[in-house]
């Protein structure tokens, strides 16, 4: 049985990667749905077992409708797709992380030549103890699968 937290965090999610927005306004969205739906599902009496599993489903058929239409507003909320042409001239196109990104695929290109990866082979090279911002050049890197790299990145919004 998955706990009703986890159940939310799964809603969250598939909200924000269906509308493409970030955590933080996806969450935002679904509280104000789930606090709408739970308002109206408690009004119901406790005898009238029947109704109330109407209104479940009502909530069920909500998500469902408003997750997969993207530009629809629901409280003041909007669901708009990424723009990620402005994500590249705000943060990607900057001095700084033009420069990250040349020492990231120079450590890629180190390791490829010292054989501890190829293309294809489903790892990374890691940065072991990567400072936030700033330069790149004194980290030590570590060769690990794509998909514990990504466990053990920091939670973005």
């Amino acid at each position: 049985m998955v706990s009703y937290a986890a159940q939310a965090e799964l809603i969250v999610d598939m909200t924000a990667r269906a509308a493409g927005i970030s955590r933080p306004r996806a969450a935002r969205a679904v509280q104000l749905v789930m606090r709408d739906m739970i308002d109206r599902i408690m009004r119901v009496s406790d005898s009238s077992v029947h109704l109330r599993s109407e209104a479940l489903n009502d909530l069920a058929r909500f998500m469902s409708r408003h997750v997969k239409c993207v530009g629809e507003t629901y409280e003041g909320i909007k669901m708009t797709k990424r723009d990620y042409e402005k994500e590249y001239a705000d943060f990607h196109s900057t001095p700084e992380q033009k420069k990250r990104r040349a020492q990231r695929n120079a450590a890629r290109r180190k390791a490829m030549a010292a054989g501890k990866v190829k293309k294809g082979d489903g790892k990374e090279v890691d940065h072991i103890a990567a400072p936030r911002k700033g330069s790149l050049a004194g980290a030590r890197t570590q060769v690990i699968s794509k998909a514990l790299n990504r466990k053990k990145q920091p939670k973005r919004s």
